[in-house]
C-alpha cells in the first residue's frame, strides 16, 4: 500500500500514469545495477559517460537493496562416444 501510494503520487507530481511510472524506476534500477556489475580486470569497457557516474551517484543508496543473482550460462555440452 505504501509504495502504491507513493508511485501514484510521484506520477500526479509527473503527470504520469502509475505505470508508466513503474516502468521507469524498474529501467534505473535496471540501469544502475547494470553499472556497478563488478568487471573482469581488462576487460577493455570504455569509461562511463557524465549520465552514468550521475545516475551511479544518485543511485547509490539502492546498492544494499540490489541482490546478485546467480548467472546462467549457455555454453554447449560437448560429449564424446565410446
Amino acid at each position: 500500500m505504501k509504495k502504491i501510494k507513493a508511485v501514484e503520487e510521484i506520477g500526479q507530481k509527473l503527470q504520469m500514469t502509475p505505470v508508466a511510472i513503474n516502468k521507469k524506476l524498474t529501467s534505473l534500477r535496471t540501469e544502475y545495477s547494470r553499472l556497478v556489475k563488478r568487471l573482469p580486470s581488462g576487460s577493455g569497457i570504455e569509461a562511463r559517460t557524465p549520465h552514468q557516474k550521475w545516475l551511479v551517484e544518485k543511485l547509490e543508496f539502492i546498492r544494499q537493496h540490489v541482490k546478485k543473482r546467480l548467472s546462467t550460462t549457455t555454453s554447449l555440452c560437448t560429449s564424446t562416444l565410446l
